[in-house]
């Protein structure tokens, strides 16, 4: 919990600092938080389009799995999250893996 309020304080007083926000979706993804940290990354890409390169090295550790999600969403909601998790997808930040499981996840909600 400490990191994602670490960082939200390092946001807060820097907005345009991408690493902060790529440091809180770190932290949002290790607490299953996938809506904040797909948000938390593709903010900081907007910001820094450099920092997809962590994501495609391919010594990186692997990424943790996505659990599924358990609120439900309106339509135009879930249509925008399967826009910026394809984003996160061609970034490399997500695995085709993870993105067809939050997809097939996000389908469901409608």
């Amino acid at each position: 919990m400490q990191p994602v309020r670490l960082s939200g304080g390092m946001i807060m007083s820097d907005s345009k600092d991408a690493p902060a926000y790529n440091n809180r979706g770190n932290a949002r993804r290790a607490k299953g938080d996938l809506d904040g940290a797909i948000a938390d990354f593709t903010e900081a890409l907007r910001l820094d389009p450099s920092l997809a390169s962590v994501w495609n090295d391919p010594q990186a550790a692997p990424p943790p799995p996505v659990p599924a999600a358990v609120a439900a969403a309106p339509a135009e909601d879930v249509f925008e999250k399967l826009k910026k998790l394809d984003e996160l997808r061609k970034a490399g930040i997500v695995t085709d893996a993870e993105f067809e499981e939050k997809k097939k996840d996000l389908l469901g909600r409608l």
